[in-house]
């Protein structure tokens, strides 16, 4: 994932973010949601959404680096930069969100069962 060098318009840049938060919250159902990030993001920035959000949800369970390193194939670096934004209100409000919908103890047994079954099967 590459980021170009050239910077955008800071009042642009505003305008755009507004419009994705937008987007996000008029989304109202999974499919349509689903179909819209599959669209917008490339399947490489998905994984990194997917693994950011499996690292703070880990995390918040009690997982170690070095287990979350190994289920998730991610970098200390890469946690590290997770852990540091554990308190942020964001970051609250998605752990939150993934307890109340898939809750917590199914998505770390699901991406334990997942990621050992790709790395048995490759």
């Amino acid at each position: 994932m590459q980021i170009s060098k050239q910077s955008l318009n800071p009042k642009l840049a505003k305008e755009l973010d507004l419009a994705l938060v937008q987007l996000v919250t008029d989304l109202r159902s999974t499919e349509e949601t689903a179909d819209v990030l599959k669209e917008i993001f490339s399947q490489t920035e998905r994984v990194a959404i997917m693994k950011r959000l499996g690292i703070a949800v880990l995390l918040d369970k009690g997982w170690s680096y070095e287990k979350i390193k190994q289920n998730l194939k991610v970098s200390s670096a890469t946690i590290a930069s997770i852990q540091d934004r554990m308190g942020s209100p964001g970051l609250h409000t998605a752990i939150e969100k993934v307890r109340v919908n898939v809750m917590a103890d199914s998505l770390a047994e699901k991406l334990s069962k997942m990621f050992s079954f790709s790395r048995t099967k490759g």
